[in-house]
Order: structure tokens, then sequence, then C-alpha cells
């Protein structure tokens, strides 16, 4: 069953939503507009707010409609629906039939472009270059023939005088060598992730929006630590119990993708949900105050609110825990360790 909720965490939402929109940020604001409107249809602030910050002249109207059903005695709005409809076009029927889409044509390639190297003329910065190289060595190789000339330095082999290694000090020089081979090929440590930037935690109740789901958290008291294991599952390191509110805004019935909520922590980790628990949790305590669904059961459309008991297998030395969803990693709800 849809989860309840009250007409004051309503007011409370819309006040904070309307606060984030006159910051500028209109998008989070209509996000929660729409998510109000699928869970209390009846309330008529939740219809006005959003015909106020609609993304268009057609959500806008759509609002002011359902707003007017609750309040037909409210003159500003039904004079702005009004004007409205001298410059929009009727609503759309509520099925639409899409055209086929038209016939694919694959671009045409580009003519591959064969450079001519034969027009090419040399850089005549390499060709200084090589006429500079040139003559050094061979101003070179003209002192040392002076050199030997004039007795500066020997003749015939220059190395002939140089210290002979025994093979002894051979076998040092190759066991040094391999040594720093050895050392040369030791693994780097792993890296540690950076920490992370300081989290905008929310207030219970707000809630977010990704890919047509709507996730959110009623209650701080929805959160727990296990102390054991759930059946025959036990956990590496400390198992979280978090009750959230998913909505699913398609028509269609779907599964929570694996990806859409993850629990962070003060290190910079993340954790995904830990897949069969659920499931299992639900069949030990029954459904109800401990969850309506299950995380691994479809969740049915219509964008009503469902308790769904997540599980996270985090490290013991995780601190600081928040609840977040994909598009968001830096928001979410602080989780009561």
């Amino acid at each position: 069953m849809p989860t309840p909720i009250s007409s004051a965490e309503v007011e409370n939402l819309l006040r904070l939503s309307v606060h984030t929109a006159r910051a500028g940020n209109h998008q989070q604001a209509r996000a929660v507009f729409r998510a109000l409107s699928r869970q209390v249809p009846l309330h008529p602030h939740v219809w006005l707010c959003l015909a106020r910050y609609a993304e268009n002249k057609q959500e806008e109207r759509q609002a002011l409609e359902h707003f007017l059903k609750l309040r037909p005695d409210h003159p500003m709005a039904r004079q702005r629906l009004q004007r409205l409809a001298g410059t929009t076009s009727p609503p759309s029927p509520a099925i639409t039939t899409q055209a086929p889409p038209a016939a694919y044509s694959p671009p045409t390639p580009p003519t591959p472009h064969t450079p001519d190297f034969y027009n090419v003329a040399p850089p005549q910065r390499g060709r200084g270059l090589f006429l500079a190289t040139a003559g050094v060595l061979l101003l070179v190789v003209l002192l040392i023939m002076v050199g030997v000339s004039i007795g500066v330095f020997p003749p015939g082999n220059f190395f002939a005088n140089a210290p002979e290694h025994s093979a002894e000090s051979r076998a040092e020089r190759v066991g040094a060598g391999n040594a720093a081979a050895t050392a040369t090929l030791t693994p780097p440590p792993t890296p540690t992730p950076p920490p992370r930037p300081t989290p905008t935690v929310l207030p219970v109740g707000y809630p977010l929006e990704s890919a047509n789901w709507t996730v959110t958290l009623f209650q701080t008291s929805y959160t727990r630590v296990l102390t054991a294991g759930v059946g025959t599952f036990e956990p590496e390191g400390k198992l979280l119990l978090i009750l959230a509110a998913v909505g699913n805004n398609e028509a269609e019935p779907r599964h929570i993708p694996p990806e859409l909520l993850r629990v962070t922590d003060a290190q910079g980790r993340s954790y995904t949900p830990a897949p069969d628990i659920s499931s299992a949790y639900l069949r030990l305590h029954g459904r109800g105050s401990y969850g309506n669904l299950a995380y691994e059961e479809e969740i049915p459309p219509g964008g009503h609110l469902y308790n769904i008991p997540l599980f996270f297998d985090v490290p013991p030395d995780a601190t600081d825990l928040l609840l977040t969803i994909v598009e968001a990693p830096t928001s979410g709800w602080h989780i009561a360790e």
C-alpha cells in the first residue's frame, strides 16, 4: 500500500521547495511538486505551486485545471487559465500515437585524406638543428685530432688503462641490478579514494528524482545497524537496514535499477544494496510495518511510494553514512549509526 503523508508534511515540503525555486533551482523544485501531485492529488496547494514553476505553458495549464477542480472559486487562477487558453493549443489526449520514425540513411563516410608528402617541404627548424649537430661533431673530431698530435690525448684505445673488474665485483653488480629490477617490479599500493565533499543533508520526506524514480526517507528511525545477519546471510562488515520510500513514475511495472540507490561514507567509498536479503527479511517478519515490497520485486506504476527494506554491507570503519541516488551523490539523508 502507498505510504501515507500528512498535510503538515506536504505543507513543509512545499515551503522548502518554493525556497529552493526562489534560490534558482527550479528543476529540483519541480521534481518535488510533480512527486507530490502523484502522492496527494487532492491537495490544491501542490497544483498551484506546480503551475507557478511549471516547465512550460502546457504543464502550467494542466496544473491550473487540476487546481480549479478543487478550488473553482479562485478568480486569479481562472483568469490565468483563460489567458493560457488563448495562447496555447488544447490539451493533448491521454493516449497519443507517435508518427513512425523516418527511414534511417547512414551518413556518407568522409573521403580519407592522403597527405602529399612529396610536396611538403622539410621544416626549417629541423634542418637547422641537423646542421648545428653536424658542425659540433666535426669540431669535436678536429679537437681530438689536434690533442693526439700534441700529446694531450694518448693514441690508441682510450679505455686501455681503465681498471679491470674482478668476477666478484661483476657478480656484485649483477646482484645489485637484479635487486633493483625486483624493487622496480613491486606493485604500488592501492590508492585510497579521495574524501567525500561536504554533503548536503536533506530533511526527511524531501524527495529526489532520477530516471523517473522518486526516492525519499520519511523517518530517521527507518534506518538501523543490525548486530546479526538475516537468514543465511552474514555480512563481512556491519549490515545497514534502510526502509526507503520508492515510487515508479512510469506507466509499466519496473525493477529498481541496482545502481539507483547508494550509501556513501566520509572516506569517499560508495556501496550498492546487497541482493536477495530484502525478500528474506520480509519472509521472516511479514509485510506491513517492516516494508511493503522487497527490493527484488517489481514496483507498480503510477508514482505511489512504497516502503522498501534495503540492506547495505559496509566496512566497520565506514562513518558519516549518507543514503543517496546516483545522480546526486553528495545530497541525501543521513543514516543513523
